[in-house]
């Protein structure tokens, strides 16, 4: 599952060795260190970020799907924004944008920066 928020961009998947755990995964550090900060703030214990050396995504953290089903269920109580454009932190087409990118097997995301 992947997921657009005012924190950042994330991917969602189940942990393929423990099945009650997911892998919240993303390709910028300060995207994951954000949903991470949420994920510790509801379980009230610190989550590690891991580096990733292959494959589509840099970062993952593993965490209880609960906890994951509470931090996403605060962040959609929490919207008071009427354009999620406008209200995103990286706010698009000002500084950098994310992409979504159809291929021929699969989609890929990249953030785009403008240059300075």
């Amino acid at each position: 599952m992947w997921l657009f928020t005012k924190h950042g961009f994330v991917d969602l998947v189940q942990d393929r060795h423990e099945s009650d755990k997911l892998l919240v995964r993303s390709q910028l550090e300060g995207d994951i260190t954000a949903f991470a900060k949420a994920l510790d703030e509801e379980s009230g214990k610190q989550h590690t970020i891991e580096p990733i050396m292959d494959g589509d995504y840099r970062f993952s953290v593993q965490v209880g799907r609960k906890v994951v089903a509470e931090v996403v269920a605060r962040l959609v109580s929490g919207i008071d924004y009427t354009t999620f454009k406008q209200a995103v932190h990286f706010n698009l087409g000002q500084d950098s944008t994310y992409v979504v990118m159809l291929g021929p097997d699969n989609l890929q995301v990249a953030k785009l920066l403008k240059e300075q």
